[in-house]
């Protein structure tokens, strides 16, 4: 049976260091993800430390994630620019490498995109209603 050294444990507590970790981290390319796992961090802790109504904000640490962000996606703008191939019809990216540069740069990309469609009135609807035909009754049979 394979034994896994144990994680570090999460720790809640700010560090100074961390808003200069959070920035270098980020300009090497590290995910959110990346990043939390780094610092011991559980990602609501990054969240609550960058969101300005939360009891636990801290400005520096979210200025930090705000360069971070910027520096991330200048990390896989490079990366991708690399790794453009060139044919007759303009560049040509890989699909792989697009998708883990969306992921990157947005959390919160997916595969699939979900649309909402509003609720409309039925009255929008009443011109296109499509009514059953009445039988005819026996009356009309007789005629």
């Amino acid at each position: 049976m394979k034994v896994f050294p144990a994680l570090p444990p999460r720790s809640q507590k700010f560090r100074d260091e961390m808003a200069g970790e959070l920035i270098e981290l980020s300009r090497q390319g590290a995910t959110i993800a990346e990043v939390c796992a780094e610092m011991c961090i559980s990602r609501a802790t990054y969240r609550a430390w960058i969101n300005e109504e939360s009891p636990t904000y801290r400005p520096d640490f979210a200025e930090a994630a705000a360069i971070g962000d910027e520096l991330r996606q200048a990390y896989y703008t490079r990366v991708g620019r690399q790794h453009l191939t060139y044919d007759k019809e303009g560049p040509r990216v890989d699909a792989a490498l697009l998708k883990s540069f969306l992921q990157a740069v947005s959390p919160d990309w997916r595969d699939r995109s979900e649309v909402t469609v509003p609720q409309l009135p039925q009255a929008v609807f009443a011109p296109f209603a499509f009514t059953q035909p009445t039988p005819p009754s026996d009356e009309d049979s007789d005629a």
